[in-house]
């Protein structure tokens, strides 16, 4: 039926696959630790989940809410959202050692993904739906993408997303697809990994953000990203601070200002004294407005 409560007590649901072992065959419902499939208004609290090929996985489940569990030691997707299973609201819950997938995988619309821990996976967490929000979480120590978004109408707000990819070629935040739009980017510190963000999404906006500490380059975007906002971020201590195109704006007014680059604007020439620097951020690929 629906309105169904499940309150793990504490208690653990365990399998028995050895999570570190790759597989090509994702396997029968019976690989999962918890499957709500063609259920409404579900709420699963309180339970830890290790050892299937897949943590807890909505199929066809709108309205449910994961709260305050551990999902770990899972060799998939550790919560997988799928098959029209929007409003999902997942908070509170910890989500590590997923070993060949995502930590989370928001592939439906309209999900809460707040005040989450996702650490220690192959990738972090994954925006594929329209209208989700991903708010307050701390997104550290995976070996790819911390996150990657290919949704529109998506929020992501005050979350702590560090120390990945750092040996390889990836991002904190990936947002490279150039078909999404109206992504709204801001408060968060993205550091320590690899390289902080690339953008190249339409009519979004990337603001108020620490970007710092990324060992490659703090910010990267490209033509497809036209139409988009950049400003009231501070780049600091980024190996380079940002690579950009002409199709992004870097202040977009007096009234909004523009960003803190830690190798330019303290030391630019203030002529006017309006606290703005006279000339635009010079990257390396030309100054761009």
């Amino acid at each position: 039926g629906n309105y169904l409560t499940l309150d793990g007590g504490g208690y653990s649901i365990i399998g028995t696959i050895d999570p570190t072992i790759d597989s090509s065959i994702f396997g029968t419902d019976d690989d999962h630790g918890i499957l709500v499939k063609v259920k409404t208004n579900t709420k699963i609290t309180n339970v830890t989940v290790t050892n299937f090929n897949f943590g807890i996985t909505l199929s066809d489940a709108p309205n449910t809410t994961i709260s305050n569990s551990v999902i770990e030691q899972i060799r998939h997707e550790g919560i997988d959202v799928i098959n029209y299973s929007h409003d999902a609201i997942i908070s509170n819950n910890t989500i590590q050692k997923i070993y060949f997938g995502f930590g989370v995988a928001l592939n439906s619309g309209n999900a809460l993904f707040e005040n989450n821990t996702v650490l220690e996976n192959k990738r972090g967490v994954f925006s594929g739906g329209s209208d989700n929000q991903i708010i307050g979480n701390t997104i550290r120590l995976n070996n790819e993408d911390g996150l990657e978004i290919a949704s529109s109408d998506t929020l992501i707000e005050n979350n702590i997303i560090s120390d990945n990819a750092v040996s390889i070629n990836g991002y904190g935040i990936r947002a490279a697809s150039n078909i999404n739009s109206n992504i709204i980017i801001t408060k968060n510190e993205i550091s320590n990994n690899k390289r902080g963000m690339v953008f190249y999404s339409l009519a979004s906006q990337i603001f108020q953000n620490d970007i710092k500490n990324n060992s490659e380059y703090g910010l990267k975007t490209g033509n497809h990203a036209m139409g988009s906002d950049i400003y009231q971020n501070n780049f600091v201590n980024n190996a380079i601070p940002g690579s950009s195109s002409s199709s992004v704006t870097f202040s977009p007014s007096m009234t909004t200002g523009g960003n803190y680059w830690d190798d330019y604007s303290s030391s630019c020439a203030d002529l006017d004294h309006n606290n703005f620097c006279d000339e635009p951020y010079p990257f390396s690929g030309g100054s761009i407005n």
